[in-house]
């Protein structure tokens, strides 16, 4: 993502930075003067100054040895000062060797040495879309989950009719034996017969 409207690219009083067939914007190194214009104006801190030539790190065969050998924790060097600087800011490793003319897929340096595979490159269109994919797929998720809770209070209140309609079923049947157990009482032992007049009892 590059900005519409750079503040760098318009405050550039060379024209070192520009904006290419891609519309990314990128720094000629070759026609920047170092004015830290760019830099102070970026209102991303996308831009730093370097120094032009960096100074060459010893090297040889008698170097290695002392740093194989030796105990000391090299740490990271200061930024380095310079009476020459020159602007840079990430360009995508456009023109560089990892991405030679034809290759099937850009590659990126901070993406290539990343030791926990922790960056990766998007299209910010497909991630934008893939965002939003999920965004309604848990909203149909959530729309799901509410019907689910509706049906399940749906469930318990139909739970509590049957329940009070299993209670009235035993009360009534309670009051059923009830009443077959005193005909029955009454047919084994009746008080109240009618006297047979034809023999006198």
């Amino acid at each position: 993502m590059h900005c519409a409207d750079p503040e760098c690219l318009t405050g550039c009083p060379t024209g070192a930075i520009f904006r290419d067939a891609h519309g990314d914007i990128d720094i000629d190194a070759s026609t920047c003067i170092g004015c830290f214009d760019c830099a102070t104006q970026c209102p991303y801190d996308a831009i730093s100054m370097v120094p032009r030539a960096s100074p060459a790190a010893p090297s040889g065969f008698v170097t290695t040895l002392k740093r194989a050998f030796s105990f000391k924790i090299d740490r990271p060097a200061p930024p380095e000062t310079s009476d020459d600087p020159v602007a840079i800011k990430c360009n995508l490793c456009e023109g560089t060797s990892l991405n030679p003319a034809g290759a099937k897929r850009k590659a990126y340096s901070c993406e290539e040495n990343c030791p926990t595979g922790a960056l990766v490159r998007v299209d910010p269109t497909q991630l934008q879309s893939s965002q939003e994919a999920q965004f309604a797929a848990a909203q149909a998720s959530m729309s799901d989950i509410q019907s689910a809770r509706q049906a399940v209070e749906s469930a318990q209140q139909s739970l509590v009719v049957a329940e009070a309609s299993v209670s009235s079923a035993r009360q009534q049947l309670v009051a059923l034996q009830t009443a077959v157990d005193r005909a029955q009482e009454h047919l084994q032992h009746p008080r109240n017969q009618p006297l047979d007049r034809a023999s006198g009892i």
